[in-house]
């Protein structure tokens, strides 16, 4: 990746506002996420804080499949924006100042120094599709942010549906 400093201060300032967006959207559906974990299990304050602390938004996850709680078509989603979080979590990046291969126009977006877990320097074909990236480069385009944005959103929104649906009935003794 070029150093910062060969890069404008409004092209990091776009690139770190993008980035620190998907984060707060993704925190806010993983407070879902929790607010659905703790109604699904009753779980007290502290029990919840202790637990939620050791379990990753994955484990919860899979306790809440185990469940029998399995929304349809709703944890492969989540699964594509955990792997998207973690990716932006655990990679340098910077602007794209420059086209492919330092030839060429801007793409307008934010390059990623990706090393996955096969020790590839590209993301999985999974990734790659969720955004827009094309095979061999760790480039997710500013219009990609967007779209990660609505779909942070909208998973958010439903997690709280069930959770309110949730909330009516646990508890509740119904009559045969």
């Amino acid at each position: 990746m070029d150093e910062i400093s060969a890069v404008s201060q409004e092209d990091l300032k776009r690139a770190w506002w993008h980035v620190g967006r998907f984060f707060h959207s993704f925190a806010i559906l993983e407070g879902s996420a929790n607010e659905l974990f703790d109604k699904l299990f009753s779980l007290n304050g502290t029990f919840f804080l202790l637990l939620v602390r050791r379990l990753g938004i994955n484990e919860r996850l899979e306790l809440k499949r185990r469940k029998d709680m399995e929304v349809k078509g709703l944890f492969l989603p989540i699964g594509d924006l955990i792997e998207v979080r973690n990716i932006v979590a655990h990679s340098g990046f910077g602007p794209d100042d420059v086209g492919q291969d330092n030839v060429g126009p801007r793409k307008y977006g934010v390059n990623f120094d990706y090393v996955g877990s096969a020790g590839k320097v590209e993301f999985s074909e999974r990734v790659q599709t969720l955004v827009g990236c094309e095979p061999g480069k760790s480039f997710i385009p500013y219009d990609a942010f967007e779209d990660l944005d609505s779909r942070n959103g909208a998973i958010k929104i439903t997690l709280m549906e069930i959770g309110w649906c949730l909330h009516s009935v646990v508890g509740r003794s119904f009559r045969r």
